[in-house]
Formats: C-alpha cells, structure tokens, sequence
C-alpha cells in the first residue's frame, strides 16, 4: 500500500445525528464506489473513536464488508494514535470529520428541531 490509498473515516455520531435518515451511509457508499470503479485506487478505512458507546469500528466494518469482495477496501482495527497517524500518512487523501464539526453538526441538530 502505497500513495494509492484514500482513508476514510466516519462515525455512528454521524449516522445518529444526520439531518436525512440514511443519508450519510449512502453518501459513503457512492464515495467508495466512485474510488473503486473510476480510480485504481485503494480505500483504507480507519477508527478514531473507540468507546463503549460510539465505535468507528462498527460502522467502518459495515462498509468493509458490503465492498471486501473488490479486494481493494481495508478495514484497520483498532490501534494507538501514532500507529493511526502512520496510516493517515500513508494516504494520498483522507476523509474525516472533524471532532468540532461532529459538535457542530449535533448543535445544528437541535436548532432544525
């Protein structure tokens, strides 16, 4: 694996606080898919948040799984930040949201309430 990678993260948060049931999944999935049949490139899947009640994994495992069969889609388990750091910088991109903007999504959450 080299600079062919795209690292992608995402969250339950995400998925819990989205304003359109579902809409985030699906943006994820056409991402990959654009990755995997318009580019040679690799998509590596990475957790930031591991806890009891918000794990990265769970998500990430989901998306690994619909697409393992392409042989070009990893799944890293959980591992420490310089470890993570590591893969992030093996990436050519990489997709995360940020922990502010995962507060400010559930803030904007609450205002279209």
């Amino acid at each position: 694996m080299g600079c062919d990678l795209v690292g992608i993260n995402t969250s339950p948060m995400i998925e819990e606080n989205e304003y359109s049931t579902g809409l985030a999944r699906e943006n994820y999935e056409k991402l990959i898919e654009y990755i995997l049949t318009k580019t040679q490139m690799k998509v590596l899947l990475i957790p930031h948040v591991v806890w009891n009640f918000s794990d990265d994994r769970k998500v990430l495992n989901e998306l690994y799984k619909k697409y393992a069969d392409t042989g070009r889609i990893y799944c890293i388990e959980n591992q420490n930040c310089e470890n993570l750091k590591g893969f992030i910088s093996r990436c050519r991109f990489f997709l995360s949201v940020p922990e502010r903007m995962q507060r400010l999504q559930r803030i904007l959450v609450v205002f279209r309430l």
